[in-house]
């Protein structure tokens, strides 16, 4: 859609409808999966009406009533926990995205822009299940390991494939609770843990002062460490929810369901182990290699195509070095993924390489050349591209390795008798 289209559609021009993206409905319903929640057969969608600079639709597209997904649970790992935090999904829901408000960009005035208003999203919404920043760090790098793996999302937070609203009350010591309070779009990890620590602090003086802590929309301000006031929220009744009158109700028939939970990858947790147990990775490696995009995916197709084809020297734990090694190295070079990889480097043709170096035809230090110009998209034969790149194949036999130094030493008599006479810096 080009930015034209984009804003026909979010300014709701006369004529101009919804249309569901089924790429995020597929996403959703695996993300569900995947988190162990209900996908629901039916779900429904709604308008939110709201006012807001970003918002010139005047209301948003969601799912109040009828969530694709409702439940779930991620376990998380916490720094100092023995066990694994069990942190429970309330619903994951499709909405209309809206656009961003750019309040550091002139001294002055808050900006708009609408480039990613009016596209789908796939919104996570967890029960009240943390406790400190570092928890809702966790969570968050826990949950964005899961969705790269099981590929639904790149979930990269600096370029808004992964946002995180944060919201946050205090219960005092004579057991008072503070008014929720929501910070949006944080965009870093870091950002979130001072986020929730300084509105920790916050609603802790306010209710130490014996106040009310007013229900807000908050934003995290970077350079100082605080959080400033947006608007008021809204509650549930003055977002005036209504049925969609422009989008039917969603309904996922069985063979889809059961296709998508079939096509749904197996956890993080369960690949690091599969990794170690069956294939001899270190944990360290193991967890490396899961949290790369793609990466486990390729890995063990390319073990699978060695055994196939009884390739020496192409185990796991090998293959693994150069993936880590090498090969992550020249994809980061060509500002490429393991979920994009060219033809001219797919498993069989990574395998056709090891091959020449296992048999010594290559050395390790000849083939590095010729992967980067794999990566870089060369598909000929890995012997006509190492003549090009790395002076052909290395000499191995004895015999010719003697004839070519001798023939070198009776070229060069002068440099000989230097080094007979001590210089041996001639080497």
């Amino acid at each position: 859609m080009t930015s034209g289209d984009r804003r026909i559609v979010v300014t709701a021009v006369p004529g101009t409808l919804p249309v569901l993206n089924w790429g995020c409905v597929e996403a959703a319903v695996r993300t569900g999966f995947a988190l162990g929640g209900k996908v629901n057969r039916v779900s429904h969608f709604d308008r939110k009406h709201y006012f807001y600079a970003d918002l010139p639709l005047g209301f948003q597209i969601t799912q109040q009533d009828h969530p694709l997904v409702t439940g779930g649970m991620l376990p998380v790992r916490v720094d100092g926990r023995k066990e694994p935090l069990s942190v429970p999904i309330q619903r994951i829901q499709l909405e209309q995205d809206t656009g961003k408000s750019l309040h550091d960009q002139h001294p002055d005035h808050s900006l708009i822009d609408l480039n990613r208003a009016g596209s789908a999203l796939m919104e996570v919404v967890t029960e009240p299940a943390l406790s400190s920043g570092e928890e809702a760090a966790a969570f968050v790098r826990t949950f964005q390991l899961l969705l790269r793996h099981i590929g639904t999302s790149s979930a990269n937070m600096e370029d808004g494939s992964l946002r995180v609203d944060v919201n946050v009350s205090m219960r005092s010591g004579d057991g008072r609770q503070s008014t929720r309070c929501e910070i949006k779009n944080m965009n870093s990890i870091r950002s979130i843990v001072k986020a929730v620590e300084f509105e920790a602090a916050r609603h802790q003086e306010v209710l130490s002062k014996n106040e009310d802590v007013a229900r807000e929309t908050r934003t995290f301000d970077v350079s100082s460490g605080t959080t400033h006031a947006l608007r008021s929220k809204e509650s549930a009744l003055d977002y005036r929810f209504m049925p969609e009158p422009d989008l039917p109700p969603l309904v996922l028939t069985e063979e889809v369901v059961a296709e998508l939970e079939r096509t749904t990858p197996e956890l993080p947790d369960v690949s690091i182990a599969r990794l170690q147990s069956a294939h001899g990775l270190s944990a360290k490696q193991a967890a490396t290699i899961v949290s790369i995009p793609g990466a486990t995916r390729y890995l063990l197709a390319a073990v699978e195509l060695a055994a196939t084809r009884g390739v020496k020297g192409c185990d796991a734990v090998s293959l693994t070095k150069w993936l880590l090694g090498d090969l992550r190295k020249s994809l980061n070079n060509a500002q490429l993924d393991f979920s994009s990889l060219p033809a001219s480097i797919s498993e069989a043709r990574l395998l056709e390489l090891l091959e020449a170096v296992e048999s010594s035809t290559l050395s390790a230090r000849m083939a590095k050349p010729v992967l980067e110009a794999m990566v870089a998209g060369d598909t000929r034969p890995v012997d006509v591209v190492s003549e090009e790149v790395s002076g052909g194949a290395q000499l191995t036999d004895a015999a010719a390795l003697q004839t070519m130094c001798k023939e070198i030493l009776e070229a060069h008599p002068k440099q000989v008798a230097k080094f007979l006479a001590g210089k041996n810096n001639m080497m």
